[in-house]
């Protein structure tokens, strides 16, 4: 019986933090596990489903590290990684994240290891490569959706998965023989290769324009709409029987600074017109951000005024 197989304590860890994570996994993704003979980095291949369970096309990869306990180092710890799985997953045109499941307390810690490995080159010259995870980008065993820091970078991710398509096929492909006129015909093919790649990249771009612009159109017209529908449900509380009591003839506010949830109209209105008139100057990603800030003030304002008018309402 001596000269059995031993399970390691490292690798029952590893094989309970895999199950855990894998049926959280499931509930927001179908997960394909990747068995341990073909295992060069990545455990799980992922795609995101909706809310109603249908997928939705995004891809992300998973790599689960299990331990009993995490040594924490103030706000963050370090997970040491071979290189070479680093270098695979960098090449990965999908997000690849790291996932140490820390089986002591049932709580799962991310990271996003391409952002920590951009800011550097020098951990190539190493064997392996300290990842720093963030205590903060946490999660437990009662989450349903994807944490929204992972979803934010899944979505930023979809543009880099072209480029590192693009990237992957310039390294890979082998130089082309300029100077050997002995095989005219191979360079005539090897250019309209490339021309052909660069012509499909080129599409992608036109789209992710055209995409781009539209959102844009969409973001300023709901803005521009509900910043009418906010003036028209303010006068609506103007009108209504027994508002005034919440702006005393007497006091410094008015129906225009008083405070709901959201603030005052005054303040909220005065930074979506902000945000508007900045959009409409340039069209920047930074502004486009202001601007979609800027929607969810409004939403919350107009149903802030709604339910205050029902309120009121409800006392009459």
């Amino acid at each position: 019986m001596e000269r059995l197989p031993k399970r390691t304590e490292s690798q029952a860890a590893g094989d309970v933090a895999a199950d855990l994570l894998s049926a959280i996994l499931s509930r927001f993704s179908n997960v394909v596990p990747i068995p341990q003979s073909r295992d060069l980095g990545i455990d799980f291949y992922c795609e995101l489903v909706d809310q109603d369970g249908y997928p939705t096309g995004q891809i992300f990869n998973i790599q689960c590290k299990g331990t009993n306990e995490v040594k924490r180092e103030g706000k963050n710890f370090s997970i040491a990684v071979k290189v070479t799985t680093v270098n695979y997953w960098l090449i990965q045109p999908s997000a690849t994240f790291l996932v140490v499941v820390d089986l002591s307390r049932n709580s799962f810690y991310w990271a996003y290891p391409r952002e920590q490995l951009a800011k550097s080159s020098s951990w190539g010259k190493q064997k392996t490569v300290s990842i720093s995870v963030d205590m903060s980008n946490q999660f437990g065993l009662d989450i349903n959706d994807m944490p929204k820091g992972m979803r934010k970078l899944l979505d930023a991710r979809l543009p880099e998965g072209i480029e590192t398509l693009i990237e992957q096929f310039d390294i890979q492909r082998a130089p082309v023989p300029l100077d050997d006129p002995a095989h005219p015909s191979g360079l005539v093919h090897e250019l309209m290769s490339i021309a052909d790649t660069m012509n499909v990249a080129y599409r992608l771009q036109q789209r992710m324009v055209s995409m781009t612009t539209r959102l844009q159109d969409e973001t300023l017209e709901v803005v521009v709409s509900l910043r009418q529908k906010s003036e028209g449900l303010l006068g609506e509380l103007d009108y209504t029987p027994g508002s005034a009591r919440l702006w005393p003839a007497d006091s410094n506010i008015d129906i225009f600074t008083f405070e709901f949830g959201a603030g005052s109209c005054k303040d909220v209105w005065l930074r979506v017109d902000s945000a508007v008139s900045e959009f409409e100057k340039s069209r920047t990603r930074e502004n486009h951000a202001e601007l979609l800030a800027s929607l969810g003030e409004l939403i919350q304002l107009n149903r802030d005024i709604y339910w205050t008018i029902e309120e009121i309402r409800g006392y009459m």
